[in-house]
C-alpha cells in the first residue's frame, strides 16, 4: 500500500527514489525500524511505476 500511496499522491513529473521513500517515511514518523522492515528499493520502484501508470493515463 506505502508504493501506491507515493506513486499516487507524488509529482508526476518527478522520479521517485529510494531517497523519496525514506524522505516521506521519516517524514511521517516512522523510525529506523520501520525503514529495515520495508524494502526500500522494492517500494520504491513499485511507486514508480504507479506514478508512470498514472501519468500515462493522463496523457
Amino acid at each position: 500500500m506505502r508504493a501506491i500511496f507515493l506513486g499516487v499522491a507524488s509529482g508526476k513529473n518527478l522520479t521517485i527514489t529510494e531517497d523519496t521513500v525514506i524522505a516521506i517515511t521519516t517524514t511521517l514518523g516512522e523510525n529506523l525500524d520501520t525503514m529495515i522492515a520495508i524494502d526500500v528499493e522494492d517500494v520504491a520502484a513499485d511507486a514508480e511505476a504507479v506514478r508512470i501508470a498514472i501519468l500515462a493515463g493522463h496523457g
